[in-house]
């Protein structure tokens, strides 16, 4: 059942470049709370708690990537994909992938995967930050160039959702937030992700 759940994870993960994604604004995210995203993403400067945002500039730092939560029902997540994008001072060195996570992607670019079908919340990896003069910036997570900002769901027959995101900063300014064009919660009904690739890759991990 668990090697089923990772092959899930893995083919979501490779059809994600099918994508589109738009860029959008968050409203306020409340702590604790889940915004009309269906997926919530935050940067957070602790690893156990998804909420908090803001830090004093440091030389080297590690900031931590959380899957906050959904409001996808039955719920659950197999993969996601996002660009980090650092502002200010801030240079991101590195990303260390969780508490189960497998990343194919880089410190700026998130390509996760996911087995067990995770609701959150959960700590998806821990960014490594430097900031030489310690000028400050921002972290914020949004489209890549691709336009993909979206987390793929668990379903039989898989769709993407555009994330809602919240980052962190270092500079005193607030916290930059995005959500994607899909509409409201879950309700827009994602978007099919391609089958296309499917045969060769479970043929791959049998």
């Amino acid at each position: 059942m668990r090697q089923k759940a990772w092959v899930f994870s893995i083919l979501a993960l490779a059809t994600l470049a099918a994508v589109p994604a738009e860029a959008g604004q968050l409203p306020a995210l409340p702590r604790g709370g889940c915004p009309e995203g269906c997926y919530t993403w935050t940067v957070s400067f602790s690893p156990t708690d998804p909420y908090l945002h803001e830090s004093a500039p440091a030389t080297l730092d590690s900031a931590y990537v959380w899957f906050a939560c959904t409001e996808h029902s039955p719920g659950g997540m197999a993969a996601m994909e996002c660009a980090v994008v650092a502002t200010g001072g801030i240079g991101v060195a590195g990303f260390q992938a969780m508490n189960g996570f497998l990343d194919a992607g880089s410190g700026t670019h998130l390509l996760l995967a996911v087995g067990g079908c995770p609701s959150g919340p959960l700590c998806a990896g821990r960014l490594t930050l430097v900031d030489p003069l310690r000028e400050g910036g921002r972290l914020c997570l949004g489209p890549w160039t691709n336009g993909n900002n979206v987390t793929v769901d668990c379903e039989a027959v898989p769709r993407s959702y555009d994330n809602g995101c919240r980052g962190a900063t270092t500079d005193g300014s607030v916290p930059c937030e995005y959500r994607g064009g899909s509409g409201p919660g879950c309700y827009g009904g994602g978007v099919a992700v391609e089958a296309s690739r499917w045969g060769s890759i479970k043929a791959t991990y049998r």
